[in-house]
């Protein structure tokens, strides 16, 4: 019997230059008043609250897509925090450039600001934080890790799988310290993230396990972006698994999430992967 969604990789292209097109205008009118708000902060030189600004002006830059303009206003936001003499705002500050940093491919520079923001964390007890970091790092090592080669990917996926046991270790100590839906949810992405270390080791049945496990936990306590990564990484894995049906119905999961909280670059990797399956061999 044939695959009912057979979509044509164009009619796809358009749906997602449509689709990101429509959130991006939303996510611009937020962007267009935090600007007023930091340039009345800047009037008023009130470089914490501009610092404030400036890691929600890079959020919404990172969920447009345009990391590189995500990376100049974390930078923005890493200079004021150390003006005010804000150690754990500006700890915070060296993971976002981090996380910048690795969505353009600077690895080294990713990693750089990822071992300050841990090391920081450290060194103010901050758990929370240190949680963070480790997730953070290991995520840069899964990165590096999907476009390396032989033995450094092997390496790379060690130092990835060995951040997020840490992490978890952490979430332990956390136990009584912040409110268990945050633990919960932190527990999720690092099972989720060890997931993906097992999918690029070739060992479906693990990964598959992993991200279930991830997916049971977190669909209950509302944390949408962590449910979105689940079904769309877990039908990644299933298109990998060549079983497309339910890698599309994965993918219908993850296009759910979205219209409760849309973002375009999340949209834009969901329709990508479903074009995906257009390029497959018919199934009769």
């Amino acid at each position: 019997r044939a695959l009912a969604f057979k979509p044509k990789a164009v009619v796809l292209k358009l749906i997602i230059n449509f689709s990101t097109h429509r959130m991006s205008t939303s996510l611009r009118h937020e962007i267009d008043e935090l600007k007023k708000r930091r340039k009345k902060a800047q009037n008023e030189n009130d470089l914490l609250e501009e610092a404030k600004i400036c890691n929600q002006l890079g959020g919404l830059s990172s969920q447009c897509g345009d990391h590189q303009q995500a990376l100049q206003y974390h930078q923005y936001e890493l200079s004021l925090s150390e003006a005010v003499g804000d150690r754990l705002g500006a700890a915070v500050a060296h993971r976002r450039v981090g996380e910048c940093e690795c969505e353009l491919g600077n690895y080294e520079s990713a990693l750089s600001h990822q071992e300050e923001h841990l090391r920081v964390a450290e060194e103010l007890g901050d758990q929370t934080e240190v949680q963070r970091a480790l997730t953070t790092l290991g995520r840069t090592y899964l990165h590096q890790a999907d476009r390396g080669k032989g033995d450094e990917t092997d390496q790379l996926l060690r130092k990835a799988g060995t951040a997020f046991l840490k992490s978890l270790d952490v979430c332990d100590k956390l136990v009584r310290a912040v409110p268990e839906r945050e633990v919960l949810s932190m527990r999720s992405r690092s099972y989720l993230n060890l997931g993906l270390v097992y999918e690029i080791r070739g060992d479906y049945k693990s990964a598959r396990e992993f991200m279930q496990k991830a997916l049971g936990i977190v669909k209950e306590l509302g944390d949408t972006d962590t449910v979105f990564r689940c079904h769309l990484d877990l039908g990644s894995l299933r298109l990998k698994e060549n079983h497309p049906s339910e890698a599309v119905s994965c993918f219908h999961e993850a296009l759910a999430v979205l219209k409760k909280k849309p973002n375009p670059q999340q949209m834009a990797d969901t329709l990508r992967e479903m074009a995906k399956i257009s390029r497959q061999p018919r199934i009769v």
